[in-house]
């Protein structure tokens, strides 16, 4: 087998290459532009860190905000037939109320006059002394 020339000729470019660049002056050290390359790194990836927080954040809302529209549908159908059933229960209760109430003025129409329902004398008398008497405090 005849070795690969090729390979062997790649491996001396580099060489050459490595031995060029060593032998070129390093460039001056510039302290400045190196920190304010680290600076601007730094700078870079706590914004790329709000970024990704702010995408979680968003997420998170979106979520929510996709629950409250469900609950907000979901009331929303109870609202509806609650009112569908509105008109015909206020009717109902409306004239059963109204009944009570009736019956409820008259009776404290009757409990807080002072002519007896009954109009016997002893209820009368019991009245009218009831009203003549003194105050107790």
């Amino acid at each position: 087998m005849k070795p690969d020339t090729t390979d062997h000729a790649k491996v001396e470019d580099r060489l050459k290459l490595e031995r060029l660049c060593q032998e070129l002056p390093s460039p001056p050290a510039q302290p400045e532009t190196r920190d304010s390359l680290e600076e601007f790194l730094t700078t870079l990836e706590a914004l790329m860190k709000q970024i990704a927080d702010y995408d979680a954040s968003m997420d998170e809302t979106r979520k929510l905000l996709d629950e409250t529209k469900a609950q907000f549908a979901e009331t929303q159908k109870r609202v509806d037939n609650l009112q569908a059933k509105l008109p015909q229960s206020v009717e109902k209760k409306s004239s059963r109320d109204e009944g009570h109430e009736a019956r409820q003025l008259l009776a404290a129409s009757t409990h807080f006059s002072h002519q007896p329902s009954s109009g016997t004398k002893h209820e009368e008398i019991e009245m009218s002394s009831l009203a003549n008497s003194p105050k107790q405090g």
